[in-house]
């Protein structure tokens, strides 16, 4: 009777459990910090791309209804009924949108990369001349 009472509880009915779940701050934040890591693998492994295709597939699939999942193969992947061109454009619109991001993201780090390199190449430099006490012959800077 006790398994029975709880299959016919609403998600409601879970969700306000958990709610009332005393989570320790500390513990919450340590979730937070893991779920946010979780999220930067997936930027540096498949792109910000990948991770707005992960993060809509994933809520299409949990709360799309059967009949907005079929419409949506209907139209994106068999190409059905599309005689407005909304569907292209905003699709078209979202992915430029995301490229732009991602261009500004890899943008950033290769910035930083950059600068690396150059601080390694200074160091070097510098590292050879005063172990072999002169002035190494350097390329013309242009």
């Amino acid at each position: 009777m006790e398994n029975n009472r709880s299959e016919k509880r609403s998600n409601s009915d879970r969700a306000n459990d958990l709610i009332d779940l005393k989570i320790p701050k500390a513990t919450f934040s340590k979730i937070i910090l893991a779920v946010l890591e979780f999220l930067g693998d997936i930027i540096r492994t498949s792109g910000l791309a990948g991770l707005v295709f992960i993060c809509g597939f994933i809520f299409f699939w949990k709360f799309g209804t059967l009949e907005q999942k079929k419409e949506f193969i209907d139209k994106v992947f068999l190409g059905k009924g599309i005689a407005d061109l909304y569907w292209i454009i905003i699709i078209c619109v979202l992915a430029m949108l995301v490229c732009w991001a991602q261009r500004h993201y890899y943008g950033k780090q290769l910035k930083e990369k950059q600068k690396e390199i150059n601080r390694l190449i200074k160091w070097k430099m510098d590292h050879q001349e005063k172990t072999i006490h002169k002035d190494l012959p350097h390329a013309s800077k242009n």
